[in-house]
C-alpha cells in the first residue's frame, strides 16, 4: 500500500521522514494510517524514499540535510557541529528508537 508519511516515525530498518512517499506491506500501512503518522495515496506525488535510512544514507546528505533530519528527532544542531557529530546524533537517537526507549 502507497502512503505519504505525515509524522517522522521508527520503522524496522530506520525512519520514515515527514513527506516520504513509500510502498509498505497493508498491515503496516495501515497502522501508521490508524495512529495519524501517515495517509494512503493512489498514485506516487514523488520518489519514493527508500526506508533504510542507516549511516551510509546520512553520509550522502549535505549538513543543512542533516540539520533538518535531526530536528525530525527533536535533536538541536549547535552550528559549531560536523557532519560527523550530526550523523551520530542521528544514528543514536535512531537506536534508542528501534530499541524502544524513545517514541
Amino acid at each position: 500500500m502507497l502512503v505519504k508519511v505525515l509524522r517522522s516515525t521508527v520503522y524496522p530498518g530506520g525512519t520514515l521522514s515527514v513527506g516520504a512517499e513509500v510502498e509498505l506491506p497493508k498491515e503496516e500501512a495501515q497502522t501508521l494510517i490508524a495512529m495519524g503518522k501517515a495517509v494512503e495515496i493512489e498514485e506516487r506525488t514523488d520518489v519514493v524514499i527508500d526506508v533504510d535510512d542507516d549511516v551510509d544514507s546520512l553520509e550522502k546528505m549535505t549538513k543543512a540535510e542533516l540539520v533538518e533530519h535531526a530536528a525530525e528527532f527533536g535533536i538541536e544542531v549547535p552550528s559549531s557541529w560536523t557532519k560527523a557529530q550530526i550523523i551520530e546524533a542521528i544514528d543514536a537517537e535512531m537506536q534508542a528508537a528501534e530499541e524502544g526507549d524513545i517514541e
